[in-house]
């Protein structure tokens, strides 16, 4: 055998052993438990706010509400967006996600549970003056704070509002 055999037959050999190197790792890879797959107990996630009353004639701030934002349509990205652009305007960004498929928002709606009116109506200004503000009831609610859906034809968020004036006994959920 010359040189050009040797050096080609050891080249094969490195090769099939890293083959098999790659094999084997990818098997036990592949057939290995999930983690988290244990038996042991999941702690459930902590919640995202606190509620805390808010007296008529205080003004509510955004850095005190949770906003979580739904994609209701089917532009990509952008309940996170909007989640970011409320984030920079104070309100402490909650949970991201996709609304169901058939909920009507054609640009933009916030949803709340009974007592978040103020925080609700904060938000929904930070929209413009004309978004509904939704009250569902408790069951329906997606996330903990004040959930805003999000459909194709919002283009823009309105002008910057951080506080407002509440009008009667509130609860927020304030950030924890």
């Amino acid at each position: 055998m010359n040189s050009r055999h040797v050096t080609t037959a050891v080249t094969l050999l490195v090769l099939v052993g890293i083959l098999a190197l790659g094999l084997f790792v990818g098997f036990r890879e592949l057939f290995a438990p999930l983690p988290g797959a244990d038996d042991e107990p999941v702690a459930a996630p902590s919640p995202t706010c606190e509620t805390q009353d808010v007296q008529p004639g205080q003004r509510l701030r955004s850095q005190q509400v949770v906003v979580n934002v739904f994609n209701g349509g089917t532009r990509a990205g952008l309940a996170s967006q909007t989640l970011d652009t409320l984030r920079r305007r104070g309100f402490k960004a909650g949970e991201v996600g996709n609304a169901s498929g058939d909920n009507g928002v054609k640009r933009v709606q916030v949803w709340i549970v009974a007592g978040e009116e103020t925080a609700g109506r904060l938000v929904a200004r930070n929209f413009g003056p004309k978004v509904r503000v939704v009250t569902r009831e408790a069951d329906e609610d997606l996330a903990d704070g004040v959930d805003v859906v999000v459909g194709n034809a919002l283009r823009r968020i309105g002008p910057t509002v951080r506080t407002i004036r509440v009008r009667g006994d509130q609860e927020v959920c304030t950030p924890s």
